[in-house]
C-alpha cells in the first residue's frame, strides 16, 4: 500500500505530549516597530504564498558586516575596525576581508558556540577555530565576505528589507535550528539527532487548515528527519518542479526550499558565489512568476557556522529555559523580498526562525506550535502598509548577472571531500553526514544515486542560470 502523508501523520497530536506549551511569552528584546492590526488585515488580502529558503552556516557580520566597516553605513550594525578576538598568542585578531573562498568548516556545535559566546563577550571565535580545523589560520573566522562575493544578497537586501536582528533559534548546530523552523522547538535536542517522536509541525498545521505546501529540494530534504515524513509524499518535490510551478503560477501557500547541500548551500567549504547563483535563480523564478504579486520571499540561514558576530544574542522565554534553550543563537544573514516589502529598509525587529511560522499563523489564522512561535515577532514589520493599502505591488527588480568562472564553481577545494580523509567519508559529498545517513535509511533507492544527483543538480542549476542570463563566465 502506498504511504500517504495524512496516513503517516495521523495521530501525531496524541504522540506530542512532550511538546511545548502554547502559552505566549515575551521576547527578551522588544521589536522597534510593532505591526498594526490594520497591516495584518491588509497582508491577508495581498499575500497568498510564502517562500522560505534556509541556507547554511554564515553569520551576519561575515556576510553583511562590511556594510558598516567598508561602506560606512551607519544604519547597519555591522563590523567596526575596533572589534577583535584574542588569538592563540593573546594578540587581537581584527576583522579583515576574506582572501580565501573555500575554508575548512569552523566549529558550531552547542559547546563550541557557547564557548564563542562566552557569556555575551563574543570573544571565543578564534580560540574555538584554533582548536579544530582552523589551527593553521584561526583568524579566518573573523573574515568578512566582500560585496563582490555576495552580489545577489547585497542587491536584494539593498532593494528590499535587511533583517539585522534575525538570530538563530538555538546557539548550536543545524538540526536543532531547522527543527525550530519546522516545529517551533527542538524538543531538547542540542545536536544533530532525531526528535524521536511525532510532533506538530508547520506541515501538519497547514494540513489541518486545508492549505497547500511543498518542500522543494535538490539532493536532500531536511524534513525527512521528522517522524512520519516521506519523500513519497506528493508535496516533496525536486527543484526543477519549483521552477515549473513558479512559471505556471501554481506555487502552494507555503514553499520550503532546501538548498543544494554540498554545492550551493553556503556551508563551508562551498564557494560563496555558488550560493549567490542559487539565491538569484530562485528569486528570478519568483520575480517572473504570475504569482509575484502575492509572494513573500524569505532568505535566512540556519546558524552562524562558527563565524564571528559581535552582537550578544538576547534571551527568550522557552519551556526548556533550565536546559539552555532560553538563549538565542548568533545573528544570521536574513532578508525579505517581495512586492509588498518596504523599499531599502533595515529592520531592527528581533526575529528568529520561529518567526516564519508566526508569520504563517498570522496570515492564515493558524494555532501556535508552542511557546516560542506564539511569542515570536512576525515578518509583518517588513511590509509597507501604505503600499498594501493602495494595492500597488512593486515589480521585482532585475539583478545584474553573476560573473564567475568554472574554475570557481567547480573548484575541488570547495567540495567537502577536500577536508575529509577520503571522498567516501560521511558528509564528504554534502557536508551533512547525519542527513546523508537519515536519507539512506528513509530513501535507500534515492540515496544510492546521491552523488550523481548532487552533481547533476548543480549542473542543472548552473545551466538554468546561464540560460536565463543570470550567470556568465569570466
Amino acid at each position: 500500500m502506498r504511504i500517504t502523508r495524512r496516513r503517516a501523520l495521523q495521530g501525531f497530536t496524541a504522540a506530542a505530549a512532550l511538546g511545548p506549551s502554547a502559552l505566549a511569552a515575551s521576547c527578551g528584546t522588544a521589536p522597534i516597530e510593532a505591526s498594526s492590526p490594520g497591516r495584518l488585515a491588509l497582508a491577508r488580502q495581498r499575500i497568498k504564498t510564502v517562500v522560505v529558503l534556509m541556507m547554511e552556516n554564515r553569520s551576519f557580520d561575515h556576510a553583511f558586516g562590511s556594510l558598516s566597516l567598508v561602506e560606512g553605513r551607519a544604519d547597519v550594525d555591522g563590523l567596526l575596525p575596533t572589534m577583535s578576538n584574542p588569538g592563540p598568542d593573546g594578540s587581537p585578531v581584527f576583522p579583515r576581508e576574506a582572501d580565501l573562498n573555500c575554508v575548512p568548516d569552523p566549529p558550531h556545535g552547542w559547546g563550541s558556540s557557547h564557548a564563542q559566546w562566552n557569556d555575551g563577550r563574543n570573544d571565543g571565535f578564534v580560540a574555538a577555530y584554533a582548536e579544530g580545523d582552523g589551527a593553521e589560520a584561526p583568524y579566518r573566522v573573523m573574515d568578512f565576505l566582500p560585496a563582490s562575493k555576495q552580489t545577489a544578497s547585497r542587491a536584494l537586501a539593498a532593494e528590499y528589507a535587511l533583517c539585522q536582528r534575525w538570530f538563530a533559534s538555538v546557539m548550536g548546530p543545524t538540526w536543532p535550528n531547522r527543527f525550530f523552523l519546522l516545529c517551533g522547538s527542538s524538543y531538547g535536542k542540542k545536536s544533530n539527532d532525531f526528535l524521536g517522536a511525532r510532533v506538530p509541525s508547520i506541515f501538519t498545521r497547514l494540513d489541518d487548515a486545508g492549505l497547500g505546501w511543498a518542500n522543494y529540494y535538490s539532493n536532500l530534504p531536511f524534513s525527512i528527519t521528522l517522524d512520519g515524513m516521506s519523500v513519497q509524499f506528493p508535496e516533496m518535490r525536486k527543484m526543477d518542479r519549483f521552477f515549473d510551478d513558479a512559471a505556471a503560477g501554481q506555487l502552494p501557500s507555503f514553499c520550503l526550499i532546501d538548498p543544494l547541500y554540498g554545492r550551493s548551500d553556503d556551508h563551508p567549504p562551498t564557494h560563496p558565489v555558488a550560493g549567490q547563483v542559487a539565491i538569484q535563480t530562485i528569486y528570478d523564478a519568483l520575480r517572473t512568476s504570475p504569482q509575484w504579486d502575492e509572494c513573500l520571499f524569505v532568505v535566512t540561514y540556519d546558524e552562524h557556522g562558527g563565524f564571528y558576530d559581535h552582537v550578544p544574542p538576547p534571551t527568550v522565554q522557552d519551556d526548556r529555559v533550565d536546559e539552555g534553550f532560553g538563549q538565542l543563537g548568533f545573528r544570521v544573514p536574513a532578508f525579505v523580498v517581495g512586492p509588498w516589502v518596504k523599499q531599502s529598509a533595515v529592520v531592527d525587529t528581533v526575529f528568529d526562525h520561529t518567526s516564519v511560522y508566526a508569520t504563517l499563523a498570522a496570515l492564515f489564522d493558524l494555532p501556535p506550535l508552542g511557546t516560542r512561535d506564539a511569542a515570536a515577532s512576525t515578518l509583518l514589520d517588513v511590509l509597507d502598509e501604505d503600499r498594501l493599502r493602495a494595492g500597488t505591488p512593486r515589480p521585482g527588480i532585475a539583478l545584474d548577472p553573476i560573473v564567475a568562472s568554472d574554475d570557481e564553481l567547480f573548484a575541488a577545494d570547495c567540495r567537502g571531500f577536500a577536508f575529509h580523509d577520503r571522498a567516501a567519508a560521511p558528509g564528504a559529498l554534502t557536508g551533512q553526514p547525519e542527513l546523508e545517513a537519515a536519507f539512506a535509511t528513509k530513501a535507500p533507492a534515492l540515496a544510492a544515486h546521491l552523488g550523481a544527483d548532487t552533481d547533476g543538480a548543480w549542473r542543472e542549476l548552473l545551466g538554468r542560470a546561464r540560460s536565463r542570463g543570470l550567470l556568465r563566465s569570466t
